[in-house]
């Protein structure tokens, strides 16, 4: 084998273990990533088991606000009921996480940018939080049988939130999941 032969071998060959890194490493990252939705879903199942024994509206909306920040690792986790027109009450069910105070108002904008998108949860854009102190917020509809929303599901994390992680796009699958277990069990 001459020189220029041996040399084309050990390229190739480095080229094949870099690919074969590259493969390896997205493997990895894909389980661990399988491995937190999986979580994630067990996590929710936990959850109704916990919000089908409370005894009181108050104990399943602090159930519930309490799984928003637990499930998603969010800073706050807040259940905002909706009146029969669907329309947010004028105060949240309850917040679970860091004190937050936000208007029936903000909640309103963001529900009906919320139907606009016809989704059934989202990752509002930073332009839509202009004047809260939040970083990032998700919300999602607790829809009834018939599609009416009892509630709200929001989650947040605030701009002194630096310890919080922002959540992906993939994560608004299970956060919808979450959404509709809330609705279904109003």
């Amino acid at each position: 084998m001459s020189d220029d032969e041996h040399d084309s071998v050990e390229r190739k060959y480095a080229d094949l273990l870099t690919r074969f890194s590259a493969v390896q490493q997205q493997l990895v990252s894909t389980r661990a990533r399988l491995d937190r939705e999986l979580a994630r879903f067990a996590d929710i199942h936990a959850y109704n088991t916990r919000a089908i024994a409370a005894r009181t509206p108050s104990q399943f909306a602090q159930a519930t606000a309490e799984a928003v920040v637990e499930i998603f690792e969010l800073e706050v986790g807040i259940l905002w009921l909706t009146d029969v027109h669907g329309e947010p009450e004028d105060q949240p069910a309850c917040v679970a996480g860091a004190e937050l105070t936000m208007g029936r108002a903000a909640v309103a904008r963001w529900q009906q940018q919320l139907e606009r998108q016809g989704l059934p949860a989202m990752l509002l854009p930073r332009s839509a939080l202009v004047g809260t102190k939040l970083r990032q917020l998700v919300i999602g509809c607790c829809p009834s049988p018939t599609g009416m929303p009892r509630g709200l599901l929001l989650g947040a994390i605030t701009e002194g939130g630096d310890l919080y992680e922002t959540m992906s796009h993939n994560q608004l699958e299970p956060f919808t999941v979450l959404a509709q277990q809330v609705g279904a069990l109003l």
